[in-house]
């Protein structure tokens, strides 16, 4: 896109001012000269007075292209018409640019019988033009010339009225062009208006027509959502009962109530109290699911020890850190925190993040810390679980907290229900908190939870999280 010649400054003006830099940053210039309602052309003093920049007006009135013709000399582009052998529009044209670089003057030429040429896509061949030009020079700070201005005005149909004598006719019909041009240009811009304002009545209908089918999907989904809701609970409810009981016989038999068993029974047995285990896990936690999007859970506010919570969880998982040879740490301050929060429910977050640490470290250390801080003028207590186990990419971090997400590890796939750390936030959004985590491919992981000290809440007619071991 051409415009001034880059390499034209402000100190180019003959007089060395910059009256217009004053007002008008000059990377603006470019975008003024592109779109000035004049004819304008800038030459190259050069032995084929190259076309340096061409404005969108000059291009329009002479039928060319920018692109096309820019770095190309002028004669090049505007020959004579060969077919008008008395034609003497390049030869004096010629004379004034050169009349302009050796005076270093502008140089008004008379009205000229110049054709140009049309477009192939247009017929070709030569069109009858007479223009009126000025050539302007554009001095170095040298006083050299180093652009001509070239400025046209196309005064064909002038010319031709004239030739005709009719030049009152020719007044007489231009201000009636004029009029008529003024009163299309209102009747233009009227209909843009009427047509602007019936696309926004379009839009606005289609706008609340897509509202409307929002509320409604909307509606429908919350009805859907509600039936799953009342489906988790029925199904988990129906389940919980005969599975409890087959836990109970497979532990009756387990301690030989009933009497002996051989080393396979025992095994076979272990193995339907742990599988009965995990699906009673998972029935659980698809109750608390049900119970907290269906709004029934509702915290159970109590003074709750910051540093007997951890040392709770601490215990929970303490079998299973020394089964895998890990090393457990429990930082606490000195002086304990109470926190106003549901014992219940911090435990079941806390239980699942040490039980996640746990079962995702092959190596090392899981690490339980209390900690408080400010923020905003209130006072946030800080339960943190670190481990040094793989870390977790960005793109798994993105999806961590979905439901029944389960993550791949070196190993394979890790057992668990998939919905211990969705359940956990949940539980946490509940008690006005949040879950954040910190993590780096091979740099262990660590999850913190951020509750408020102090958590009011009505404390009657509510349901609390269910008690039972959970499995993150």
């Amino acid at each position: 896109m051409m415009g001034i010649p880059p390499n034209l400054q402000a100190n180019d003006f003959p007089d060395g001012s910059t009256p217009a830099a004053e007002s008008i940053p000059l990377a603006d210039y470019q975008a003024l000269f592109k779109s000035a309602p004049g004819l304008y052309l800038v030459l190259r003093p050069d032995a084929k007075f190259t076309i340096a920049a061409v404005n969108e007006a000059y291009a329009r009135a002479t039928m060319t292209r920018r692109e096309e013709i820019v770095g190309r000399g002028i004669f090049e582009v505007f020959p004579d018409n060969p077919d008008d052998p008395q034609a003497t529009g390049e030869r004096n044209l010629r004379a004034s640019l050169e009349r302009v670089v050796q005076s270093r003057a502008a140089n008004a030429m008379a009205v000229q019988k110049y054709a140009i040429r049309r477009p192939q896509s247009e017929g070709g061949g030569f069109e009858e033009r007479y223009w009126s030009p000025l050539n302007s020079p554009v001095l170095g700070p040298a006083g050299e010339v180093v652009y001509i201005i070239h400025r046209v005005e196309d005064v064909t149909e002038f010319i031709r009225l004239k030739q005709a004598g009719a030049e009152q006719a020719r007044r007489t019909e231009a201000l009636r062009i004029r009029g008529e041009h003024l009163e299309a240009e209102v009747f233009q811009r009227a209909r843009e208006i009427q047509e602007t304002n019936g696309r926004l009545v379009e839009r606005t209908a289609e706008l609340q027509a897509a509202n409307e089918e929002l509320a409604r999907l909307n509606t429908r989904l919350r009805e859907l959502d509600q039936v799953k809701t009342k489906f988790f609970a029925s199904v988990s409810h129906e389940l919980r009962t005969p599975l409890n009981a087959i836990l109970g016989f497979a532990g009756t038999m387990l301690m030989r109530l009933p009497g002996t068993l051989t080393e396979k029974q025992e095994r076979q047995l272990k193995i339907v109290e742990d599988s009965g285990k995990h699906l009673l896990a998972l029935i659980n936690d698809l109750l608390d699911l049900a119970r907290i999007e269906s709004g029934k859970i509702t915290p159970d506010i109590e003074e709750v020890s910051g540093a007997s919570a951890l040392a709770d969880v601490a215990a929970s998982v303490q079998v299973a850190v020394e089964k895998k040879g890990l090393q457990l740490a429990v930082r606490t301050p000195e002086e304990d925190i109470i926190l106003h929060t549901d014992r219940r429910a911090l435990h079941q977050i806390l239980l699942n993040l040490a039980s996640n640490a746990v079962k995702f470290t092959p190596q090392g250390t899981v690490s339980l810390a209390l900690n408080q801080r400010g923020k905003n003028g209130e006072s946030l207590i800080e339960f943190a679980v670190t481990d040094t186990g793989p870390g977790i990419t960005r793109e798994d971090q993105a999806k961590l907290f979905e439901a029944f997400r389960r993550l791949q590890t070196g190993e394979g796939q890790v057992e668990g229900t998939g919905l211990g750390l969705h359940l956990s936030r949940k539980l946490a959004e509940l008690l006005g908190g949040e879950i954040t985590l910190e993590s780096e491919p091979g740099q262990g992981c660590c999850f913190t939870l951020i509750l408020p000290k102090n958590k009011t809440l009505a404390t009657s007619g509510h349901e609390a999280p269910h008690p039972d071991h959970r499995r993150p």
